[in-house]
């Protein structure tokens, strides 16, 4: 009888032992996880002839339900980003700066698309107001990376930015500002 405690107190032991290190993995992986989607590494190799599919949809910060096909006919930059993001924040206020400097051309859209909780909604709105990010138009559906143009880009990470030409073809992405040295 001793020797069957002394069994069940080991493989006790050992299932702790177990548990532990399944937990410690399964955190790390988390982790990884959590801290990979808030960095820069391009989703789509822009010489892969892909158009956004001009049904896509984006929902603007006053409700409004747009398309990528309402933005033919102009050159548009898509910058994916939160307002968590530590390395979206800098870009975001280049990206913008940048848009300021090119006001006057009518044949550039600028689209900030952001993949916020829907809880944070407000607190995005108070951001973009504090940050004074103005030269940009403003998309959030609170739906996370689940946004269906974030899904259509086959983003992965943030920030990500995109230019689409005239026609709906990408023809350019990164994870910065200097995808902008096209336009």
């Amino acid at each position: 009888m001793g020797n069957s405690k002394t069994r069940r107190k080991s493989l006790s032991h050992c299932t702790t032992k177990v548990g532990s290190l399944f937990s410690l993995i399964l955190f790390s992986f988390i982790c990884v996880f959590l801290f990979n989607a808030c960095s820069s590494k391009p989703a789509i190799d822009p010489n892969s002839n892909l158009f956004v599919p001009k049904y896509t949809k984006f929902v603007t910060l006053d409700g409004k339900i747009k398309t990528f096909g309402d933005l033919r006919g102009k050159k548009t930059v898509v910058i994916f980003w939160t307002q968590w993001c530590r390395y979206s924040r800098p870009v975001i206020a280049k990206i913008d700066k940048y848009a300021a400097s090119v006001q006057n051309r009518r044949d550039l859209y600028f689209l900030a698309i952001s993949l916020d909780k829907e809880q944070d909604f407000e607190i995005l709105k108070e951001e973009i107001s504090r940050r004074e990010l103005n030269n940009l138009n403003h998309a959030f559906s609170g739906a996370e990376f689940y946004d269906e143009a974030f899904m259509v880009f086959g983003g992965s990470n943030l920030p990500l930015v995109y230019i689409i030409d005239e026609k709906g073809k990408l023809i350019a992405a990164g994870d910065s500002e200097e995808v902008l040295d096209i336009l």
